[in-house]
């Protein structure tokens, strides 16, 4: 009899602490993130130079801070390349660059649900660039790069989600999570100027580098602190004063 008692303890007792499990989330995150997008050519329907395809990508890893129910901090080292396609009237010019970054950001969420937040996000953060001048030579043109600037400042708002995969990552007691959503990115320098010289013609075209793409983020908790997302105790009633009389 005491042990089916005991039995019965235990199976009213495990939904209370799932539940209690479920209200609570990692303090820390470490994130792997990849991104692929699309940057605005500086297009000119009157220039013989024109920007038609400017890809761009990148690789990042990151420590991600809640701070709280809502909000979450992070911080973040990377890479982003650029592939600047421009079409002429010999043939196509590409401009492909790759440059470090450093990045932080500040991020709003809202649970949906056990594990699913939907979020806001603001990073900001400095691109490496390359300060200098280049000039390449073809048969029919030249091509003159120019950049007065070495670091480039950008702000880069997101939206998206977060959620949990359903199984553990080998030889590791929490859950994997993942992040997908998408980003505006806008640089306060343009990345440089590009000068098309021909025997009777010269086009300069000043690329901006600002880009609407897509991300997506692997996330593993790290450490043992955990942040509370629910409140989940009982407001207490008010206590009343009683006059007793005599």
């Amino acid at each position: 009899m005491k042990k089916f008692t005991f039995t019965l303890l235990i199976l009213a007792i495990l939904p209370i602490i799932a539940f209690a499990q479920s209200t609570r989330s990692h303090k820390y995150n470490i994130g792997i993130e990849v991104n692929a997008g699309h940057s605005f050519p500086a297009y000119n329907s009157d220039s013989r130079w024109k920007g038609t395809f400017y890809p761009v990508g990148g690789l990042n890893v990151l420590v991600m801070n809640r701070m709280g129910k809502r909000f979450q901090s992070e911080l973040g080292i990377g890479i982003s390349g650029f592939a600047l396609n421009n079409q002429g009237p010999y043939d196509n010019y590409v401009f492909d660059f790759v440059v470090p970054q450093i990045f932080t950001g500040i991020q709003y969420s809202q649970s949906k649900s056990h594990h699913l937040e939907t979020f806001v996000r603001l990073n900001s953060g400095i691109q490496a660039a390359y300060k200098g001048s280049t000039l390449e030579n073809f048969s029919e043109y030249q091509v003159l790069i120019q950049n007065k600037n070495a670091l480039n400042f950008y702000l880069q708002p997101s939206i998206g989600l977060k959620n949990k995969f359903n199984k553990r990552i080998n030889g590791h007691k929490n859950y994997l999570g993942y992040e997908i959503g998408s980003y505006f990115r806008m640089n306060l320098y343009s990345l440089g100027t590009a000068t098309f010289i021909e025997e009777n013609h010269v086009t300069t075209t000043s690329p901006s580098g600002n880009s609407l793409g897509v991300y997506f983020r692997i996330l593993l908790p790290v450490g043992n602190k955990m942040v509370k997302l629910e409140n989940n105790q009982e407001p207490k009633e008010p206590r009343t004063k009683t006059t007793r009389y005599l």
